[in-house]
């Protein structure tokens, strides 16, 4: 991708997916790593990958709308929100904030297929 000045690599797409893949990354290395310590507060590399990956998409998310590309923008803004729900409800034991977001990545992913294949018609 190109950004509005025509430049490739597209800078503020590389800064999204070293995110993506440093979230990525820390989920690999799960198994072998132990928990980060922050303060008193101990957190596993894959709770800190969930994490990691919503900044990711919801910072893509505000890059492609800005740049009036609005169907990759909203396919960022439903996966980033509907994760970061997922996590919220892990982290805080919410069953009802874990399943809304279960339900937006559903409902969006819908919805991103739908106009997508409209765009295509």
């Amino acid at each position: 991708m190109t950004d509005e000045r025509g430049r490739w690599p597209d800078p503020a797409s590389i800064v999204v997916a070293l995110f993506v893949g440093a979230a990525g990354m820390l989920f690999l290395v799960e198994p072998v790593v132990d928990p980060f310590q922050f303060g008193s507060l101990r957190v596993r590399p894959v709770a800190l990958a969930a994490l990691v990956f919503t900044v990711g998409m919801l910072l893509g998310a505000g890059i492609y709308l800005r740049r009036g590309n609005r169907l990759v923008g909203l396919g960022h803004a439903v996966v980033g929100v509907s994760w970061g729900l997922i996590v919220a409800g892990t982290a805080f034991a919410s069953e009802l904030v874990f399943y809304a977001g279960i339900v937006l990545l559903v409902a969006g992913l819908g919805w991103l297929v739908t106009e997508a294949r409209e765009q295509l018609d």
